[in-house]
């Protein structure tokens, strides 16, 4: 059974359907044509390395602490410190063995200054080796250093008299001991350069201190390579694109062999025009009045009718009935005359819905060719 529907509906369905077909085969085979890449970092060897300052601090014998050395972290005073015991320590641990070569220093850094913050300026520098260059090279994947060294702070305290009484200055003083280690690592995927700039901070101007400063160095990295990757098809977009259009086509065909355009009737087109416009001067008949009356004068148009109407004074009539088809006479009596106005319009609802499916199926046919 056809389903009846507005005609300009159903070109506007057709013209839908026929967009979203296209629209969606497009985009199903651009997504399976589609080359797309995206750029991934890929990790080709890891590694942690650092270089650190460790400290124990060693007292000479006083009145207040029982034991002779105290551990990291503390505050000493500074008349009861002997020396301060510093182990300074390299490591390098690879994914995979790396030939590893470099060199590392340990020297003693005192700076005069005066000022604080930004105002600061150095007077005075002088530096002192406390261990002299050394080289290192392995073919490892783990490379580990380790140095002890002994820091008298007596040593550096008689320099810094030496140095104020000499040069009949007195100012604040920086105390550091300052290690560099540079290192570069060969690996199967590329060269590692790096540089570790551990320090200690030993203030020497009050009775007391803290030691404080960068003491661990650590740096850890990879080496990567980026690379682009081919992604894989997206088959869900394709399904969902396919399932909208096979519906769209599905919709089509229904729309274009299953639904009819509504049929207009001519007929009862005229005559609600008719009723609209001369309503008022109308008269219905339960029976016609054609009989009576010899002569007959047909009209043209019910325009003619309605003058003539106006011309005698006389009201237009038509036998009623139910059925709009049956309605097709309207006529003026006057004393001598009949006048008749008779509508021509076949009632030929087959040929209207023919010639309306043919009409849609026309401008489908051009809708599709300029698609095309």
């Amino acid at each position: 059974m056809k389903v009846s529907i507005n005609k300009n509906l159903k070109l506007i369905l057709i013209v839908a359907l026929i967009i979203l077909i296209c629209v969606s085969s497009f985009f199903i085979f651009k997504e399976a044509k589609s080359n797309k890449t995206k750029e991934e970092k890929i990790t080709l060897y890891t590694y942690n390395s650092g270089a650190a300052f460790n400290y124990k601090v060693h007292l000479k014998p006083n009145m207040l602490f029982k034991e002779n050395v105290l551990d990291e972290g503390q505050i000493y005073i500074s008349e009861f410190v002997k020396h301060i015991e510093s182990i300074f320590t390299f490591q390098f641990n690879g994914e995979n063995e790396a030939d590893i070569k470099g060199d590392y220093e340990i020297k003693a850094v005192l700076e005069g200054y005066t000022g604080e913050g930004e105002s600061l300026k150095n007077i005075w520098k002088k530096e002192f080796s406390i261990i002299d260059r050394k080289d290192f090279q392995a073919e490892d994947k783990d490379y580990f250093i380790e140095d002890k060294i002994t820091i008298k702070l007596d040593k550096f305290q008689d320099f810094i008299k030496e140095v104020s009484e000499v040069a009949k200055i007195s100012s604040s003083v920086k105390f550091a001991i300052q290690a560099q280690v540079n290192m570069e690592a060969e690996t199967d995927n590329g060269i590692i350069n790096k540089t570790y700039s551990p320090t200690m901070l030993i203030p020497l101007d009050g009775s007391y201190f803290e030691i404080g400063g960068n003491l661990k160095d650590e740096q850890n990295g990879v080496i990567d390579e980026t690379k682009k990757i081919s992604l894989p098809v997206n088959r869900n977009r394709i399904i969902i694109l396919s399932i909208v259009a096979g519906i769209c086509l599905l919709a089509l065909i229904y729309v274009l062999f299953f639904t009819i355009p509504v049929v207009i009737d001519e007929h009862e087109k005229e005559l609600k025009k008719i009723f609209k416009n001369h309503g008022d001067r109308l008269v219905a008949l339960n029976e016609e009045g054609l009989s009576y009356y010899g002569e007959c004068i047909k009209v043209k148009s019910i325009d003619d009718l309605v003058r003539i109407s106006d011309e005698v004074g006389k009201p237009i009539m038509y036998k009623y009935s139910s059925d709009y088809s049956e309605i097709s006479k309207f006529y003026v009596i006057s004393e001598k005359e009949l006048y008749l106005f008779k509508s021509d319009i076949e009632i030929d609802n087959m040929g209207i819905e023919n010639k309306e499916n043919q009409e849609v199926k026309n401008q489908t046919i051009e809708i599709i060719d300029v698609i095309e």
